[in-house]
């Protein structure tokens, strides 16, 4: 269950960075 919610915030994380870097994305 840790495991897992780490992994999506990771992957949240992840995503927040990519838009930020690509507004158009």
């Amino acid at each position: 269950m840790h495991r897992n919610a780490n992994e999506r915030t990771a992957a949240t994380c992840l995503a927040s960075a990519t838009e930020l870097e690509n507004p158009l994305a």
